[in-house]
């Protein structure tokens, strides 16, 4: 699930970061860190880049987005808006846990923290910040969801009538099952009756996205570009990122926003040579492969979406009449046959 987040600029009074000295990855002892984790999400993602990158050891606890393990009451009284990530701080025999519930408020704690190592290269704090709030501004969850209504109209179908229509009434009936907790739970199906209105059946908001998803990746391309020129020779034999030699928080944030966005062929990188460059060079990275950066759609949730797809047609073709009920069996045996990844939207 895809959390709404605040957007807001670094603090100019805010303590500069000291650059630590830079060594290969390594895992740092650390406070007691737990992950409120989903594989696939693009923010939870970002969070465990971040860690990875700075060596800062953490509990992962994974929440299951497919059982809708986010809105149960134990995960609502985590997080009270019900996205992933949530992080749990919590200092030995020191007090209660200290909760953050926003991605955006989760980097840049261990940024202003002093675990691990900086990853906000020296004279480059604002120009780090700038970049991850503008990708903070395109809201990803309605290129995922105009994406399956250009492509996949039955994927979409389900999403709008199966998927969202359980998690209303799911919300609904926590809402009156635990009254300790009816504030948030009606909170929150408001917000997805607001989704259902402006993103699954509107457009507008997806557009809007679009533009700012083309401008945010010219800037990267741009970004890319002047940093592979200010290195010089270098940049034959040296990788270089965002904003110079160094990388930078930036530099985790777009790879996975990439990442998440080329699961369905949402990001063409046909025309930015130095994004498609970038992204090689940060898979390479040892930490991309110990934050389980995920770029596939895994199996086993093709394996959960197919008979779900089925079944919803199945029910949506008997809904329009007994007389249709012959077609069922037909169109049920074309989707089985068809290729799981065009079925998601999935990239071939």
């Amino acid at each position: 699930e895809l959390p709404a987040h605040s957007h807001r600029g670094p603090d100019a009074t805010s303590r500069t970061h000291t650059q630590h000295q830079r060594h290969p990855f390594v895992t740092m002892r650390a406070d007691d860190i737990v992950l409120y984790d989903m594989d696939m999400g693009p923010f939870a993602s970002m969070c465990r880049l971040q860690l990875a990158e700075k060596g800062i050891a953490y509990k992962a606890r994974p929440v299951s987005g497919a059982t809708m393990e986010n809105l149960e009451p134990f995960y609502a009284h985590l997080n009270p808006n019900m996205t992933v990530p949530t992080v749990s701080l919590k200092k030995e025999g020191k007090g209660e846990a200290t909760l953050l519930t926003d991605s955006r408020d989760i980097l840049e704690h261990f940024e202003d923290s002093d675990e691990g190592v900086s990853l906000i290269p020296g004279g480059k704090k604002r120009d780090v910040w700038r970049f991850i709030d503008e990708m903070y501004a395109i809201k990803i969850d309605s290129l995922y969801i105009n994406n399956f209504r250009e492509n996949s109209p039955s994927m979409f179908d389900l999403m709008r009538n199966g998927m969202l229509k359980k998690k209303l009434d799911t919300l609904e009936l926590y809402a009156q099952k635990y009254p300790e907790l009816k504030e948030q739970y009606e909170q929150k199906r408001a917000k997805q009756l607001e989704v259902r209105a402006t993103v699954y059946d509107s457009t507008q908001i997806c557009e809007e996205n679009k533009v700012k998803l083309a401008a945010f990746m010219d800037n990267a391309e741009s970004l890319l570009a002047k940093s592979k020129e200010g290195m010089g020779e270098e940049a034959g034999y040296k990788d270089y990122w965002l904003f110079g030699a160094e990388y930078s928080l930036a530099d985790a944030v777009l790879t996975c926003f990439l990442s998440s966005l080329g699961m369905f062929n949402l990001v063409d990188l046909e025309g930015k040579p130095e994004v498609a460059s970038f992204l090689a060079r940060a898979k390479k990275r040892p930490s991309y492969k110990a934050a389980r950066i995920v770029e596939s759609i895994p199996m086993k949730m093709k394996m959960m979406l197919m008979p779900l797809l089925l079944v919803h047609k199945i029910k949506s073709l008997f809904s329009k009449g007994a007389e249709e009920a012959d077609k069922a069996f037909a169109t049920v045996k074309k989707s089985a046959n068809e290729k799981l990844d065009e079925v998601v939207g999935a990239k071939k």
